[in-house]
């Protein structure tokens, strides 16, 4: 089928498709994070900061850029995904989070207790190692980016990607496709960080097709990237593991005078 022949979709549709599939990963796999990784080698101290912030603008740009495009289509906000929950859904809902809340907990005790398993998981961490927060302020930027992504990112390649491509490829395919998308937009993280996150992606998607909304996929994506970002800074961080509190690096970017 060609997607020009398709009435439900319209030139802002396509071209914000090829943003969000093709020139956003582009940009963050060839310009933004080496720009960031040489900033982070030659020690400019507020390097994350200035890259957390970038994230958080340019995520929330392009999801009310895809508010606006559903919006001045006419496009009901139910089809994006924003319906509350109820019946089994909603039960289901708050399973899959307290499901969540309890594979996460016990993986923050078996890390906190295991010092090889912290090293396997500073290995696995090595590529994304520039991204992650090292002092206080960068932790409480990197929770804020954790909110953005759940949000943004649940948004534009569960709500409006699964909507775009049913309209190609069925419901199905669209599943498989805006999965695999979510992966290739993580290019940075290298292969094996594709294959990881296109994985993530496909269990966030197939949530949001069984519960019909994104509010519990933007939650379980927001949960997984916290506890992410803890897991690295209390336990896995280079010189952190098993350092007492008043160790804790300085921030010099929120020194004064």
């Amino acid at each position: 089928m060609s997607i020009l022949a398709d009435p439900m979709l319209n030139t802002p549709d396509h071209i914000l498709v090829v943003i969000i599939a093709v020139v956003w990963p582009l940009y963050v796999a060839f310009f933004r994070f080496p720009r960031l990784r040489r900033a982070v080698a030659a020690g400019l101290p507020s390097a994350r900061v200035r890259a957390y912030i970038e994230t958080m603008l340019t995520q929330w740009s392009l999801a009310a850029i895809a508010l606006m495009v559903w919006l001045r289509a006419a496009r009901p906000t139910s089809d994006l995904g924003f319906s509350m929950l109820g019946g089994w859904q909603l039960w289901l809902g708050i399973a899959l989070v307290v499901l969540a809340l309890v594979i996460l907990g016990v993986q923050a005790r078996q890390v906190a207790r295991d010092p090889e398993l912290q090293n396997t998981l500073r290995h696995k961490l090595k590529v994304g190692g520039p991204i992650l927060p090292t002092t206080p302020r960068e932790l409480f930027l990197f929770h804020l980016i954790a909110v953005t992504a759940g949000i943004c990112e649940e948004l534009l390649y569960r709500g409006f990607l699964i909507w775009y491509l049913t309209q190609l490829f069925g419901l199905p395919g669209a599943v498989v496709g805006s999965s695999a998308l979510f992966g290739l937009a993580h290019t940075y993280q290298g292969g094996r960080g594709i294959v990881q996150t296109g994985t993530v992606g496909l269990v966030f998607a197939l949530v949001f097709v069984v519960t019909r909304t994104l509010w519990v996929p933007m939650l379980l994506h927001t949960l997984v990237d916290v506890n992410s970002g803890l897991l690295w800074y209390r336990f896995v961080l280079p010189g952190r593991a098993h350092t007492p509190a008043a160790a804790e690096p300085r921030d010099d970017t929120s020194r004064e005078g």
